[in-house]
């Protein structure tokens, strides 16, 4: 990258003096300081991304292919293209991007459909994010990701907070005041989450117990299994959504239940449903977590018919996932909400181990009814208390299997 930058240095030295020498008046076309990265026609490539300039000439013409948008920023979850052709569309629950870059202050271009949307900014390797803002239903709008930094390298992750059900986003424009956006590091780990309303964390930012569902009160980064894959340093791709069963769903209807959804990139926002492993962007995880059953808890229990109906499509989720994370440890919990099922869930990992003779698959419970928790229940659903004490559950059981530490 340093003799990249030597390069590029001399060039525009020898381009100076040309134009000078021709008095043909060259300058620069940069304004305000500010280096952008749109849907340039910049091929992708696996090779080291060029640091921009501030004083390079940058294009304001939208691109259509995501692959434009990913040469400069690192994409997490499953995501596609925007329906306009312009940037990237993410759907699902803690999906987002994430560049790093010289300089002081960065900037997206965002709109929200559906309804608003909660996005969570992390900078420099946090933890929790620096900061929120809620992305605007049908209205696209520059937002600053953060500002005042210190001069020097920093790295932004953006992260879509509230779930598919209800919002899509997409993002046309990154900018910083600086220059050298390129993707950021990419974790060692990767782990992905199959769930519900509980996975989405479900009214986490909500007043009260019983209070409704608002979209800008549902911050995944509050999940359980955010949590645990922060803690081992490890991407997280969410593939959950609020009221959606494996045979059925919460209002009894079987439509669009998991076995289905989970094979397709973003299911609940493309008019065509396509396949996630052709994506140019799949790529197997290494431990899968099942967190599923609450839903069909409704209509499952005391019924043998739906109870096999059940067990089977359960054991066919878990071949998808198998499918799609060949060496990965699947691991099966239940929680914290409608035990009644767990059984049934337990019986039908048995099963499938049976059936597949898979050595790297497990089941075990949360064990927690956060019913039952002081402060332990905002909008019906685990809070922020009970999210923590299943990620620690979940830590551990991780560690068990896998040996992560």
């Amino acid at each position: 990258m340093k003799s990249l930058r030597k390069s590029v240095s001399r060039i525009l030295a020898f381009t100076l003096a040309l134009c000078l020498v021709l008095l043909t008046g060259c300058g620069s076309s940069s304004e305000g300081g500010v280096s952008s990265v749109t849907s340039q026609n910049t091929p992708a490539s696996s090779e080291a991304i060029p640091e921009v300039s501030s004083a390079a000439t940058s294009s304001e013409e939208p691109i259509s292919e995501t692959s434009k948008i990913t040469t400069y920023t690192r994409v997490l979850g499953r995501h596609t293209p925007s329906s306009s052709g312009i940037g990237l569309a993410l759907s699902w629950t803690n999906s987002g991007i994430e560049f790093t870059f010289e300089g002081t202050a960065a900037y997206a271009d965002i709109i929200s459909t559906g309804g608003n949307t909660l996005m969570g900014v992390f900078v420099d390797g946090e933890k929790t994010h620096s900061s929120t803002f809620v992305a605007n239903a049908s209205v696209m709008t520059t937002q600053t990701l953060v500002k005042d930094l210190p001069e020097g390298t920093h790295t932004v992750k953006l992260l879509k907070l509230t779930e598919t059900k209800v919002s899509l986003v997409s993002i046309s424009k990154i900018k910083v005041d600086g220059s050298g956006i390129r993707p950021a590091e990419a974790k060692k780990r990767s782990i992905e989450v199959i769930g519900d309303s509980i996975t989405c964390a479900f009214g986490s930012l909500a007043p009260a117990a019983s209070a409704p569902f608002k979209n800008e009160e549902e911050d995944g980064s509050l999940s359980y299994a955010f949590l645990a894959a922060q803690h081992f340093d490890a991407d997280v791709n969410f593939i959950s959504r609020s009221g959606i069963g494996v045979a059925y769903n919460n209002g009894g209807d079987q439509n669009d239940l998991m076995p289905d959804v989970y094979k397709s990139t973003m299911y609940f926002a493309e008019n065509t449903k396509t396949v996630w492993s052709e994506s140019a962007a799949y790529k197997p995880n290494d431990v899968v977590v099942i967190n599923l059953g609450a839903n069909d808890a409704h209509h499952v229990p005391n019924n043998a018919a739906r109870t096999e109906e059940f067990t089977n499509a359960f054991i066919g989720l878990m071949k998808n996932a198998r499918e799609y994370n060949p060496d990965a440890y699947i691991i099966v919990c239940y929680g914290t909400i409608r035990y009644q099922i767990q059984s049934i869930v337990s019986a039908a990992v048995d099963k499938y181990k049976a059936e597949t003779k898979d050595k790297k698959a497990t089941f075990f419970s949360f064990g927690i009814d956060h019913g039952t928790v002081a402060g332990g229940t905002l909008a019906g659903h685990p809070s922020p208390i009970v999210q923590e004490m299943m990620a620690e559950k979940l830590i551990d059981e991780i560690e068990k299997v896998t040996g992560w530490n």
